[in-house]
């Protein structure tokens, strides 16, 4: 029983550590760049969305939302939650906040998104939700 845990013990950090430590590099170094595209609503019409992740950046993001009427810029955390997959999440200074989850494709230059915002101070949008597609520039 004892070298049953003393194997796991390895195993369970290796598995482990990437995730706590900010997800896969190759994930992370992937999503580095501008990313810009149009997302549809579920409440109103689509608009533009532009999301900065720079280099020196360990995990934050900066969301400019062109067009919406329930978020305007925010500043984002990234959380790499598998191996093509990232939660982009955060508040702006009005209170809007905002979580984007996404998928990269295969070549990296596309993110699929859902996002969702909820409770604004401005109680211009209680919730709205939608889908759309980055491209990286």
């Amino acid at each position: 029983m004892k070298r049953q845990l003393l194997f796991l013990a390895p195993v369970l950090l290796a598995v482990m550590l990437p995730h706590t430590l900010g997800g896969s590099p190759s994930t992370r170094s992937a999503l580095v760049g501008k990313w810009t595209g149009r997302v549809s609503s579920v409440n109103f019409s689509s608009f533009a969305v532009t999301i900065e992740i720079s280099p020196d950046s360990d995990s934050k993001a900066h969301l400019v939302g062109e067009g919406s009427p329930c978020f305007a810029e925010a500043d984002l955390v990234i959380t790499i939650t598998g191996p093509d997959s990232v939660t982009l999440a955060g508040s702006s200074k009005a209170g809007e906040s905002i979580t984007f989850k996404g998928n990269l494709d295969s070549g990296e230059k596309q993110l699929d998104v859902t996002y969702i915002t909820n409770g604004s101070a401005s109680a211009r949008c209680e919730t709205d939700k939608g889908v759309g597609t980055l491209d990286k520039q």
